[in-house]
């Protein structure tokens, strides 16, 4: 899965695609590279990033409606995904045929006062894959939130809980898919006690599809060592110890910024077998 931010503050990428061209040709070099989704999103959700309306939130995504358009004709495989807590922005993004899939990294807690649907409740409505992420507060809040008794035990069960939320307004199971939240109100450790339990917590939650999302994050920085753009080789050593150690299908998506760098480092890794 492509990351594809079309903000000016997300911590790895802000303000790089900020023009249909520059958007197109990164997510056609993705796609050119071996990406199946396309995850866009025109909301930071970075720590301390401050929160933007629903109507900013999709002036900065209808000047790429026409660029999504093509990918699709050119890359019939592609699918796209919409990064965003809100409902309106979902619906929105739906309707307008802009994605076919939803990315929600608040896993349906975030509350929208002008929108009556829940996001659970409108996915349900479209019958759309759903990324459900653990998560919590909101991007200024999350890093104080970080107190766990047992993270592992404590984020499957905020996940379940959610999951079962879900299910009760209508979502099939076959549309969930489930994300631990690395670094969303989780320190370094605490993030790789999770990707170390990845196969307990999927088989916890009843096999869930499962992506995963670390990279350039603060657990591949090496405590603050590596900048966020010195961080691809970090990124592609933790993909390939999930490979490596935890069973075939563990997760089903990796969500990076650099398809072409991890892809060509999980298929030199793949020469082992």
């Amino acid at each position: 899965m492509q990351i594809l931010n079309l903000t000016p503050d997300s911590f790895s990428d802000g303000g790089q695609l900020l023009t249909p061209d520059a958007f197109y040709q990164h997510a056609q070099d993705a796609l050119n590279a071996g990406a199946t989704y396309l995850d866009i999103g025109a909301e930071s959700s970075r720590p301390q990033a401050v929160g933007i309306s629903a109507d900013v939130e999709r002036q900065r995504l209808i000047p790429f409606v026409d660029a999504v358009t093509a990918l699709r004709q050119a890359f019939p495989h592609c699918r796209v995904s919409i990064d965003t807590v809100k409902p309106s922005v979902a619906r929105w993004a739906l309707d307008a045929g802009f994605a076919d899939a939803v990315n929600d990294v608040s896993g349906g807690t975030f509350q929208e006062a002008d929108e009556p649907a829940s996001m659970f409740e409108l996915v349900a409505e479209h019958a759309c894959p759903y990324v459900l992420m653990h998560r919590r507060g909101i991007p200024k809040t999350m890093d104080g939130l970080a107190v766990y008794g047992d993270v592992v035990a404590d984020v499957t069960q905020e996940l379940q809980r959610q999951i079962e939320l879900a299910l009760a307004v209508g979502l099939k199971p076959s549309q969930l898919l489930v994300d631990v939240g690395i670094g969303f109100a989780k320190t370094q450790e605490q993030s790789l006690a999770l990707i170390r339990a990845l196969p307990a917590i999927k088989q916890a939650l009843g096999g869930f599809p499962m992506l995963l999302g670390v990279s350039r994050k603060r657990v591949t920085s090496g405590n603050g060592r590596l900048g966020v753009h010195q961080r691809e080789a970090t990124t592609a050593v933790l993909h390939q110890w999930v490979g490596q150690v935890h069973p075939a299908g563990t997760v089903d998506i990796f969500r990076v910024h650099d398809v072409l760098q991890q892809k060509t480092a999980w298929d030199l890794y793949q020469l082992n077998d």
